[in-house]
C-alpha cells in the first residue's frame, strides 16, 4: 500500500514540474546551438534570452517542487482528500513517510534537471577559468560541498515547511495563517541555535571566533570547508528532527477540515 500511496503522490507533484523540465531543457539546447553559431549578433541575443528562460525555469522547477509537496501534504492529510486517505488500511507513519520519499525522489529529480540545464547553457573551460580567477585556491572537494549543503538547505525548508503544516493543522482554527507562524518561529530558532553551534566552537578555534569578533577576518579555504561541513551536518540534524516531530504530531491524530 506504501507503494500505491508513494505513486500517487508522485504523479500529483509530477504532474505541472514535468512541464517545466522540459522547459528548462529545451531552451537550454536552444541557448547553446545558437550559441555555437560565430558572428551572428542575432543569434547570439537570442542565445543568451534562451539561457535566461531556462535559468528561470530553474527557479521555477524548485519552488514548485517545494510548494507541490506543501500543498499535496495539506490536501491528501487535512483536506478533502483526507477523508479517503485514513480510511485506507494504512499507517500515519506510512502516510507522512510517502511524503517523504515523495520529496526525496522529486528534490533528486529537480535538481539533476536544473544541474543539466544549466551545464548545457554554461559549461565552458571559460566558466572553470573565470571561477579560478576569482577564487585561485578553490577546489572541486569545496565546490561538491557546497552543492551538498545547498540541497541539504533545500531540504530542511522543504521538511521545516512539513513540520510547522502538521502543527498548524493541529488547531481548529487559522490553521494556514498559524502554520506559516509556525515555520518563521522554528526558522529563527533554528538560525540561533546555528549561530550558538558555531559560537561554541568558536570557542576552541580562533579563526572561527573571529568571525564573530573581528570586522577583518580572512576565511581561508580550510575554514571555508570546515564551516561547510558544520553546516551540511546542522542541516542535515534539523531534517532528522524536523520529520520526526512530525511523525510523531501526525501520529497524535488529525484534525480534518
Amino acid at each position: 500500500m506504501l507503494g500505491k500511496l508513494l505513486k500517487y503522490d508522485l504523479k500529483w507533484v509530477y504532474k505541472i514540474i514535468v512541464i517545466y523540465y522540459g522547459l528548462a531543457l529545451v531552451f537550454a539546447i536552444i541557448g547553446r546551438l545558437l550559441g555555437c553559431i560565430d558572428n551572428s549578433f542575432i543569434f547570439d541575443v537570442i542565445s543568451k534570452i534562451s539561457c535566461g528562460v531556462s535559468v528561470a525555469m530553474i527557479f521555477n522547477i524548485l519552488i514548485n517542487n517545494i510548494i507541490r509537496i506543501w500543498v499535496r501534504y495539506i490536501h491528501n492529510v487535512y483536506k478533502d482528500e483526507s477523508y479517503l486517505t485514513h480510511t485506507l488500511p494504512v499507517t500515519k507513519g506510512e502516510i507522512y513517510l510517502s511524503k517523504v520519499i515523495a520529496t526525496l525522489i522529486t528534490m533528486f529529480t529537480s535538481i539533476v534537471v536544473s544541474l543539466i540545464s544549466f551545464f548545457i547553457c554554461y559549461w565552458n573551460d571559460g566558466l572553470i577559468d573565470f571561477i579560478k580567477m576569482i577564487y585561485p585556491e578553490i577546489s572541486w572537494g569545496i565546490i561538491i560541498t557546497t552543492g551538498i549543503v545547498v540541497i541539504l538547505e533545500l531540504l530542511f525548508l522543504l521538511f521545516l515547511g512539513l513540520l510547522a503544516i502538521t502543527i498548524g493543522y493541529r488547531s481548529n482554527h487559522n490553521k494556514l495563517l498559524k502554520s506559516f507562524v509556525s515555520g518563521f518561529v522554528i526558522y529563527m530558532i533554528s538560525s540561533f541555535v546555528s549561530l550558538g553551534v558555531l559560537f561554541i566552537i568558536g570557542l576552541f578555534n580562533k579563526d572561527i571566533l573571529d568571525l564573530f569578533t573581528s570586522m577583518n577576518a580572512v576565511i581561508g579555504m580550510d575554514i571555508l570547508k570546515f564551516l561547510l561541513i558544520v553546516a551540511a551536518t546542522i542541516y542535515l540534524v534539523y531534517i532528522i528532527l524536523c520529520n520526526v516531530i512530525s511523525n510523531k504530531l501526525l501520529q497524535k491524530g488529525v484534525n480534518v477540515d
